[in-house]
């Protein structure tokens, strides 16, 4: 005989009905070792758990608890990362905690990534959905290619190149996972300079380039901007060539922002530079952003 559902169990007390024993097996025991009141406790809450089983969809094993909770381990970077081992169940409710986990689990690893970013904290809320008027039609550009390829935006001081590069990143962040990486192109050159104090301890100039040549997304921001002497130049362009050179071999996708055109920056970073940013963007990636100055408070 079924027992009835007096209430509905909460979903931590279903999980732990979920591991009782099977009620023929342990009427059995009863028989054998005699009645108690612990026993009967059990055998109790094993009616209860069939009561329930007897309404649940057909192949139900969680009784409608959707299953465990994320189990979390270190994940060797100082944090725990969850996760989720389900119960194999395809009741609504198991569905319903696996999709919000998965969910949930989405979200923090996309704001992690987002955190590692480098994204200046002015900047990081810029999105598709926000830019300016006279820039949706780039962004709807970008975003109907299916965020493919790597990007030269150029022109004046202020006309939101930084935003629409930031946006492009979130957008296939969230889309694919990635982990993108924002750095101006001064910063890059200042972190490479600080490497020849020749201590053991401190990052290499080689460690640095590999960093930006490996990043899965990388928005070089500000190319052009960079200040050196005359005597430098070389250095510069050296330099710039191993990144770029690298990613354009390896067609990593990179988004570059400038205030100059394509023959203004040759003359700054370099031909061989540039036809290779020419070559990773290809024309219809290459893309000229003017209008009005964000940056003019009026």
């Amino acid at each position: 005989m079924v027992q009835e559902i007096a209430h509905k169990p909460s979903r931590e007390h279903l999980e732990w009905m979920r591991h009782l024993p099977n009620t023929a097996s342990l009427r059995a025991q009863i028989e054998t070792k005699g009645n108690s009141e612990v026993l009967q406790e059990r055998l109790q809450h094993c009616l209860e758990r069939d009561a329930i089983a007897a309404i649940r969809p057909e192949g139900c094993v969680c009784l409608g608890s959707g299953g465990h909770e994320p189990t979390y381990f270190e994940n060797g970077i100082g944090g725990s990362e969850p996760v989720y081992f389900g119960t194999g169940c395809t009741c609504p409710e198991a569905k319903a905690l696996e999709q919000s986990w998965v969910r949930q689990y989405t979200a923090n690893k996309h704001a992690r990534l987002w955190n590692a970013a480098g994204i200046p904290k002015r900047l990081e809320g810029c999105r598709f959905e926000t830019v300016p008027q006279h820039l949706t039609s780039i962004a709807d550009r970008m975003i109907d290619t299916g965020l493919e390829g790597s990007w030269f935006l150029w022109g004046p001081l202020g006309r939101g190149k930084t935003g629409l590069a930031i946006s492009f990143a979130f957008c296939l962040l969230e889309t694919e996972s990635i982990q993108p990486l924002f750095v101006p192109v001064p910063d890059v050159l200042s972190r490479l300079r600080s490497t020849y104090g020749g201590k053991a301890s401190e990052e290499t100039e080689w460690s640095v380039i590999q960093e930006y040549s490996e990043a899965q997304l990388l928005i070089l921001d500000d190319l052009g901007a960079e200040a050196v002497s005359r005597s430098g130049q070389e250095w510069l362009q050296d330099r710039l060539y191993q990144i770029i050179g690298e990613r354009h071999s390896e067609e990593k996708q990179t988004i570059f922002t400038s205030n100059l055109n394509l023959e203004q920056l040759a003359a700054r970073i370099g031909e061989r530079v540039t036809w290779r940013i020419v070559e990773m963007c290809g024309e219809n990636h290459i893309l000229h952003v003017d209008g009005p100055n964000l940056r003019d408070r009026k």
